[in-house]
């Protein structure tokens, strides 16, 4: 590293792994050069933003370079007629939605700590949140891409306009890619406007499957809700609720708000509804978008005589939302059966499910819970990604689970564009 490049390593660190060093351009022909030089000399380049998805997946089996696109972070166009936006990937979240909010319009994302978050690490990790279920994926709101492969190559799909679906596959095959394929170095998003008013309601439950089929109910109700939120006994302390709950999220027009209240009320939850003032509102949301990338939670301890509560492991579930009630009532009982303090937050609607489980790192609790869960996710039809492990489990448990039925294609795929295994050698599905 040199000059105002210098990056310390550390902060790319990833299970111990430190890179040799950081390389942070500040054009994308400077990071092209960048890739095709460390192709050359064969050195294996982990592609980074700030460092916030790191923690998931393997281990790298090499790590040479960790190249940042923290500099590239410019708003290259916003057509706000067309509602669309091109932007360079090292730009955050937060930023960019900052830069659009005097014309109304967002990118409705919303992963953790969006304030951290790059638009390159949004789409290679596919991360999305609560508003998942009324303003869909990466893959719904991605219109154009721009990749440097492993060799510098610079590659497009898509374009700046809605209408143009050229290239979609490009945009399918590099979203959720985390970084083994290529550097995501520009992006072109559908955005959608901002809501003039939101609001922000509370309804107990009485336990965990109550509150999945509560939120079910409020989808099937006559409200047009931005995120259906469900958390068990032990989700509801992590988010600063007082016991089992669903939260929904609306917005709107002043009327708009006020009738889907009158329909929470009268139809769902006769009587018990409670709205959020402003600022409990905004910190509940925040707390529930920020859930699946908490380092500590309030869980509680384990029984005495066990060990201490010295690690924190997470998984993320995605099943189909009819499955989901009854494996989430058959996870928590196999949780507590094994002394394991558990938190559950689900996005009602879309299947998706984050587990977080308190307890300790120095005996096999955590790796056997993670094999009966993965066989137990799989049995209902979905799947589960460890996403949160303790730094002692890394290489112990496989975040990513048996191999896929398309693992042949994976690694053909893989073959094709990075046939040296320079990009994040070592850290994805199978071992890519």
């Amino acid at each position: 590293m040199s000059g105002n490049r210098e990056i310390a390593a550390a902060a790319f660190a990833i299970d111990g792994c430190l890179p040799q060093r950081v390389e942070c351009p500040a054009t994308v022909d400077a990071l092209a050069r960048c890739a095709a030089d460390s192709h050359a000399a064969n050195l294996a380049v982990i592609p980074v933003g700030n460092g916030t998805q790191l923690q998931v997946g393997r281990a790298p089996t090499r790590y040479d370079v960790a190249l940042s696109t923290q500099r590239l972070n410019r708003i290259l166009a916003h057509e706000a007629a067309d509602m669309t936006v091109t932007v360079e990937a090292g730009i955050t979240l937060a930023d960019l939605n900052a830069a659009l909010a005097p014309a109304r319009q967002g990118l409705p994302l919303d992963p953790p700590h969006p304030e951290r978050t790059t638009i390159g690490a949004v789409i290679a990790t596919d991360a999305c949140g609560p508003l998942r279920l009324s303003q869909g994926k990466v893959r719904d709101l991605l219109i154009g891409i721009t990749v440097v492969l492993a060799d510098g190559t610079l590659i497009h799909g898509g374009g700046r306009v809605v209408k143009n679906v050229a290239g979609y596959d490009l945009m399918k095959l590099f979203t959720g890619s985390f970084g083994t394929l290529g550097v995501i170095v520009e992006a072109t998003f559908k955005l959608r406007p901002v809501a003039e008013h939101e609001a922000v309601f509370v309804l107990p439950a009485a336990a965990t499957e109550a509150g999945i089929l509560l939120g079910v109910e409020v989808q099937s109700a006559q409200v047009v809700p931005h995120y259906i939120e469900a958390v068990n006994s032990a989700g509801a302390a992590c988010v600063g609720l007082d016991g089992p709950s669903v939260v929904v999220g609306c917005g709107g027009s002043a009327e708009e708000i006020a009738a889907q209240r009158r329909h929470l009320e009268d139809y769902v939850c006769r009587g018990s509804l409670r709205m959020c003032g402003a600022d409990e509102a905004a910190r509940l949301y925040a707390a529930l978008r920020d859930f699946p990338a908490a380092s500590t939670l309030p869980l509680p301890s384990r029984p005495l005589g066990t060990s201490p509560h010295d690690g924190l492991y997470g998984c993320r579930i995605s099943v189909l939302p009819s499955q989901s009630a009854p494996l989430l009532v058959c996870i928590e009982e196999e949780a507590a059966r094994r002394n394991l303090p558990a938190a559950i937050l689900s996005h009602v609607g879309s299947g998706v499910v984050f587990l977080r489980v308190g307890g300790s790192s120095g005996d096999d609790t955590f790796p056997s819970f993670s094999e009966w869960l993965q066989e137990s996710v799989r049995a209902a039809g979905g799947w589960a990604v460890i996403d949160l492990l303790p730094p002692a489990l890394k290489g112990r448990i496989d975040p990513w689970g048996p191999e896929p039925p398309g693992m042949a294609l994976m690694r053909g795929i893989k073959q094709t564009l990075d046939p040296n295994e320079c990009l994040s050698p070592g850290r994805f599905v199978g071992g890519i």
